[in-house]
């Protein structure tokens, strides 16, 4: 990661850049929601299936380029391999008792956030 970080967040993308299934899972909360452009999963069982299907086993890697955090969310940007026709995600973290409760994963089309 480019930009280094610390919590939940930071846990599941240095899982997801490093394939490891249950370093993606830890962190979350038993009843997650994560939409992944318009794709809803509800709990861990449903995450694990979609991450083991489209992102494990290092396919998918993200290299941080930007974190903030928004009235208690989190915003983690920045070029990612891996994913077809997008070059570019922001991961929506929202974290509630030091778990993640909600996942919004939404292209970029290639740009960065605006400053802060």
């Amino acid at each position: 990661m480019s930009v280094s970080f610390s919590g939940p967040a930071a846990d599941v993308v240095s899982a997801i850049n490093t394939g490891d299934t249950e370093g993606v899972l830890t962190p979350l909360a038993e009843d997650v929601i994560v939409n992944d452009r318009h794709r809803l999963m509800r709990g861990r069982d449903a995450v694990r299936d979609w991450y083991e299907r489209e992102i494990a086993d290092g396919v998918v890697t993200i290299d941080v380029a930007d974190v903030r955090e928004h009235y208690g969310d989190w915003i983690v940007s920045g070029p990612v391999t891996g994913v077809p026709d997008e070059d570019r995600l922001a991961l929506y973290f929202s974290i509630r008792n030091d778990m993640v409760v909600r996942l919004v994963v939404l292209p970029m089309a290639g740009h960065p956030l605006d400053p802060a």
